[in-house]
Formats: C-alpha cells, sequence, structure tokens
C-alpha cells in the first residue's frame, strides 16, 4: 500500500464516527491548506499563538508526575508538546500521532528527541495500557455534526490505552465568541458528558486561558 492509498483508507467515515461526509471533507482540507500556506508553526497547524499553545501545555503538567513515563500526544501536529516537555527537561518516552504524514515528517526533523508516526486510534488502536499518559490538545475544536459522539470515541480509547490518566483541552462557550466552525462547551456539560467514560475521577481547569477548558481523566 502506497502512502496515498494508506492515507485515504483512514480517511473514512467509519473511523471518524460524528462526521458527515462533508464535515470530513473539509476537516482534511482544512489542516492540510492551514499547512502549506501558513508561516508561523503554530498556525500551520490551526493554532493561533506560541503564548496559547504554551498556557495549555502548562495546565497539562499538572497531571502528574510525568518524567520517566509513556506519554501519547493525540494529533500531535509539529510536536510542539514534545518541544516543550524536552525545554521543561522532563524525560518521557513521547510518542506523537497524527493522520498527516506531511506533518510529521517536519515534527520527526524538528524533535528528534520524540518519535512520531501516522495513526488514527479507531482504526489502529494501541494494545490496552501502553502508555501512562495521555494528551489531546485541540483535538475537539472544530464544529462537526456531533461532537459529542466524537469525542466519546476517541476519549473510550485513549483511556484504554492509558493507564493513569487522559488530558484533553475543549473551547470555553461563556468565554468565546461563538463561531459558527467550532465547538465550545460549559463546564458543567463537559463535567457531566466526562463522568459518563470509565475514569475514577474528574478534574476541571478554567481561566488559565481566555477560551479554554482542560480536563483530566483519572483511571
Amino acid at each position: 500500500m502506497t502512502r496515498s492509498d494508506h492515507l485515504n483508507s483512514m480517511f473514512r467515515q467509519k473511523y471518524f464516527p460524528g462526521f458527515s461526509r462533508t464535515d470530513l471533507i473539509q476537516f482534511r482540507a482544512y489542516y492540510m491548506t492551514q499547512f502549506k500556506t501558513q508561516k508561523n508553526l503554530e498556525q500551520k497547524v490551526g493554532w493561533n499563538s506560541k503564548k496559547g499553545q504554551k498556557e495549555r501545555f502548562e495546565i497539562f503538567l499538572k497531571i502528574g508526575e510525568l518524567n520517566h513515563q509513556k506519554l501519547l500526544d493525540i494529533g500531535c501536529g509539529l510536536g510542539a508538546f514534545c518541544q516543550f516537555l524536552y525545554r521543561k527537561k522532563i524525560s518521557a518516552q513521547y510518542i506523537g500521532i497524527d493522520l498527516f504524514p506531511e506533518i510529521l515528517q517536519t515534527a520527526q526533523q524538528m524533535n528528534p528527541q520524540g518519535y512520531f508516526e501516522v495513526r488514527h486510534l479507531l482504526m489502529k488502536p494501541y494494545p490496552a495500557g501502553r502508555f501512562d499518559f495521555s494528551f489531546l490538545s485541540g483535538l475537539f475544536n472544530i464544529q462537526i455534526q456531533d461532537n459529542w459522539k466524537y469525542m466519546k470515541s476517541i476519549l473510550t480509547v485513549a483511556l484504554k490505552q492509558t493507564k493513569k490518566a487522559v488530558a484533553f483541552n475543549i473551547l470555553n462557550r461563556e468565554l468565546v465568541f461563538q463561531e459558527s466552525n467550532r465547538f465550545s462547551v460549559n463546564a458543567a456539560e463537559i463535567v457531566r458528558f466526562a463522568r459518563q467514560l470509565p475514569v475514577r475521577q474528574v478534574k476541571i481547569f478554567d481561566h488559565y486561558h481566555p477560551v479554554d477548558l482542560t480536563l483530566f481523566l483519572y483511571k
């Protein structure tokens, strides 16, 4: 199977629950366009600023001791979280996964201390308990037909592959200006949703960033 064939095999609706066919086409086109046309690294993968990325990563550090742990970065983009950990002198076994080979090739060149691979968790999950912690930053911000269904599918698989905890962030509806192409939630509803997942404890953080919420899901 060629790289193009493999990429096409991943972008099937059955691997994107909650997406309409139009959602999937637009999702793929958006990230490829950003990567090819934007100049700033963070904007190439859909972020507005390095400052915003850093603020989100700083919160992730509160999840627990990350030194000498196995970490999975889901939707890693250009590996900014890997670089952040390296600069913080956190020594961990980092694996970053994403759907776009061109992006990951650049990520690997920029971050030789990490390991990056093209992988879709709903198509090819890791064995149960493979990682200590998993992280998802910005993965759920695009509006699709059924965001809740997509989040439940991805987070359920992430939890199964993680021994200790999963962290993710999402736009805060109480603080963000409503945009038709952005999905946002309020704190109460996302906590209710998270408690329905197979978790022992849910922690939520707000007011660390103008528009974000972060949740920790402990096994």
